[in-house]
């Protein structure tokens, strides 16, 4: 119960943060100039969805936010004043998004914390996290020319390249501010939290790891020299036997 409450504690004012930022982006981009069919030239709220449901995927299942995203989304800004047209509005913005963090978690497990990156390789990092930005990018075209039959194929083409572009900068971006502030605390950038950090096993001390201390101060048999018992072996004090 205490490790339900403390997921709880840390998971839920994460949720509502990300809300707030989702709102905020949601009005940063209506301010910005539009198409005659609404595309907007920034869309800063598709970034903040899909980042929201990546980095909440650490905390195990994304249900709560996923609601509270579709719940956001709908009730934010630019919808209409009609509750079905906010629905249907908001199925582009969480689709992409939900899609992306899917995606991210089968290609590239824990790369927006920096995990694991001493056994990848950049390039197709980089073609991965391009691949799966520019995926949620063509859901999101797709599903906007699905509710919006004004929507011309040279408006959706720049949202496929504007979402694209925007998530991958963004991830790339957050992983480098990561990195910066790991090294500032001394830790090795491609080290997860559970990560050793690349190191190897211990100083080897001469001990056999699979038994306890030698108290006898021998590691092995020693050689045969072809003395009978009465004699003193190796590692023992002179003692010998009397008949």
């Amino acid at each position: 119960m205490s490790s339900i409450r403390q997921a709880l504690s840390t998971h839920v004012p994460r949720t509502a943060g990300f809300a707030a930022l989702y709102l905020l982006a949601t009005v940063a981009g209506l301010a910005t100039a539009g198409s005659e069919s609404g595309v907007r030239l920034i869309w800063p709220a598709a970034v903040v969805g899909a980042l929201w449901l990546v980095a909440q995927g650490r905390f195990g299942r994304r249900n709560l936010d996923v609601i509270a995203l579709a719940v956001v989304a709908v009730l934010a800004p630019g919808n209409g004043d009609d509750l079905l047209q906010s629905f249907v509005g908001a199925v582009p913005q969480v689709v992409p998004a939900l899609l992306f963090a899917w995606l991210s978690d089968r290609w590239l497990p824990g790369y927006w914390l920096g995990h694991g990156d001493r056994f990848r390789r950049t390039g197709p990092a980089l073609a991965r996290l391009a691949g799966a930005a520019t995926t949620a990018a063509l859901a999101a075209a797709v599903l906007l020319k699905t509710v919006d039959n004004e929507l011309t194929l040279g408006e959706a083409g720049y949202v496929i390249v504007r979402d694209a572009t925007a998530v991958l900068l963004a991830v790339l971006a957050a992983r480098g501010v990561r990195r910066l502030a790991r090294r500032g605390r001394g830790g090795d950038p491609g080290a997860g939290p559970d990560d050793d950090g690349g190191r190897g096993p211990g100083p080897d001390t001469g001990g056999d790891q699979g038994r306890g201390p030698d108290t006898g101060g021998n590691r092995g048999p020693g050689p045969d020299t072809g003395r009978g018992p009465g004699s003193a072996g190796p590692g023992r004090p002179g003692l010998t036997l009397v008949r």
